[in-house]
């Protein structure tokens, strides 16, 4: 009878330990349920829900998704020969609108400098704005240079026909302002500036 009394106590031992085994096994599947729990993202943000591993995944997964949709652009972009030969000539029309400007800056600036005395004043506005100017012009034909290099984000921007024919429409206005700023400047080398007091 003691071995039975003595068997009967180890399988009663044994007994408790499972059930606090299945206790933890319980309070693990419980915390993996969470986890692995369907959650909306949106319920997640507005804090009606706490992340978990499946908000996470639709998270990236709807990052892989919007970054295949902007390289899917990006190559249609790269792709169009037509849109690229129309970027590059309007780079080029730039740069070549900028290389105009600093040449006439500097023209502005010789006419400036054979002014009167009584117009120093003036010459010393203008100079600062020509500088100013100068170095404006300078870092467009940087960024210009480096769009034409195919550099920097601005791809994107011209993947839209509309901003590119902004852009063209641009150009030529800043062409004709050019010829009429010209045109005022050999006036000026001529007949100077007349100033009544």
């Amino acid at each position: 009878f003691g071995q039975l009394e003595m068997q009967l106590k180890n399988f009663g031992a044994a007994s408790k330990a499972i059930v606090k085994l299945t206790e933890e096994y319980t309070k693990v599947g419980t915390k993996l349920n969470d986890l692995l729990s369907q959650q909306d993202p949106a319920d997640v943000d507005s804090g009606k829900a706490k992340a978990n591993i499946t908000t996470v995944v639709a998270r990236v997964d709807r990052r892989v998704k919007e970054m295949r949709e902007t390289v899917a652009k990006v190559n249609a972009l790269l792709g169009d020969e037509k849109m690229l030969a129309d970027i590059r000539a309007t780079v080029r029309n730039a740069r070549g609108f900028t290389v105009d400007a600093k040449k006439l800056t500097g023209d502005a600036r010789e006419a400036i400098g054979k002014l009167t005395g009584r117009v120093d004043e003036l010459t010393k506005q203008y100079v600062a704005v020509a500088d100013r100017m100068s170095g404006t012009l300078g870092r467009v034909d940087k960024v210009l240079a480096k769009v034409d290099g195919g550099k920097g984000t601005l791809g994107m921007l011209l993947n839209d026909p509309a901003l590119y024919r902004s852009l063209n429409d641009a150009g030529d206005r800043l062409g004709d302002t050019l010829t009429e700023m010209k045109l005022l400047i050999m006036k000026l080398k001529k007949e100077g500036i007349n100033i009544r007091f």
